[in-house]
């Protein structure tokens, strides 16, 4: 059986919780000098990172997932638990002289959210920079969630080498990323997925409208929070695919990973697009409902109760993983 391989960071995260917004405290006149603090209702430790957050539900769904990394002196526990859930440690790397990547990040009582990253271990650049450590044929995709730009780059261009069919999910690295190496890895990727807010960054990065991404990938996917998904297909009209817009909210964090393990087992299942978005917003839904990105539990027939309540399917394709 073939593998889904997850790239990308994970660390330790600082959930914090801001009651109030964020827009109050800013003079929209005087963004050139900010000073603000925010008082944190709440704050808790868990464990993080995009690939260690899709990998995890990716598990929910009764994959067993690679994991393709960098951690830190401090992943004893971490590595623990991903092995706890059936995750595949066999392909982390290790860097004993850093400590884990951490991310802390504020929520406001508008899920708007501020965070900060510290990448420590992941900036060792001497490893996972490369696909030679598997066989590409017993490779179904892999992701490249967000990561350091070097890296990230460095993992597209060897899986392009390698004949590696790879999702682009470029996330917080957009930044950094220059517009020609965008273009690049989009090119050669199977698909693009992305919220509103990196798409449009994307757009102003590259100066190519949508029409002229679209040409570039087989598929792109902008992620909107309650309002679900676009769907761009080549060669078809876009389609929005809905969510649940009174769904309960404990946490955002996390929602758009959990998106992705339902889109990537849904392509690991042969299922269309559409019906794959439809198990990436299932497992966002769950996800949301808890403090951390990966505190949610389910099973498929929990994801099946939620895509009859949500989407009025009467039939739902078979388990085929």
């Amino acid at each position: 059986m073939k593998n889904i391989v997850v790239c990308g960071g994970a660390s330790h995260d600082h959930l914090m919780t801001y009651d109030g917004n964020f827009e109050e405290s800013l003079v929209r006149d005087n963004l050139q000098k900010v000073s603000v603090s925010y008082y944190a209702e709440s704050h808790e430790t868990t464990f993080g990172g995009c690939a260690s957050n899709i990998a995890y539900s990716l598990s929910l769904f009764g994959i067993r997932p690679i994991i393709f990394t960098v951690l830190g002196n401090n992943s004893k526990r971490y590595t623990d638990w991903l092995n706890t859930h059936n995750i595949n440690t066999d392909f982390l790397f290790f860097d004993n002289s850093q400590l884990c990547a951490s991310f802390y990040i504020l929520t406001d009582n508008k899920s708007n959210q501020i965070s900060f990253f510290s990448p420590n271990a992941m900036k060792n650049f001497e490893m996972c920079m490369s696909f030679s450590c598997f066989n590409p044929e017993e490779v179904f995709m892999a992701i490249l969630a967000p990561n350091l730009p070097e890296r990230m780059l460095a993992l597209a261009n060897s899986a392009i080498s390698n004949n590696i069919a790879y999702l682009f999910d470029p996330g917080q690295s957009i930044t950094a990323l220059k517009s020609e190496d965008i273009i690049h890895v989009l090119k050669h990727s199977k698909g693009l997925i992305v919220n509103d807010y990196e798409f449009s960054l994307i757009i102003n990065k590259t100066a190519l409208d949508l029409p002229k991404l679209r040409e570039l990938t087989d598929f792109i996917i902008v992620t909107k929070g309650k309002h679900g998904c676009d769907l761009y297909e080549k060669d078809s009209e876009p389609v929005n695919i809905p969510s649940e817009l009174d769904a309960l909210v404990v946490d955002p964090t996390g929602a758009g990973d959990a998106f992705r393990s339902g889109l990537l087992y849904g392509l690991y299942n042969n299922f269309d697009l559409q019906t794959s978005c439809k198990y990436g917003i299932a497992s966002s839904l769950e996800c949301i409902k808890y403090i951390g990105c990966q505190k949610h539990e389910f099973d498929l027939n929990k994801i099946h109760e939620t895509l009859k309540r949500v989407f009025n399917l009467s039939q739902l394709p078979l388990n085929l993983n």
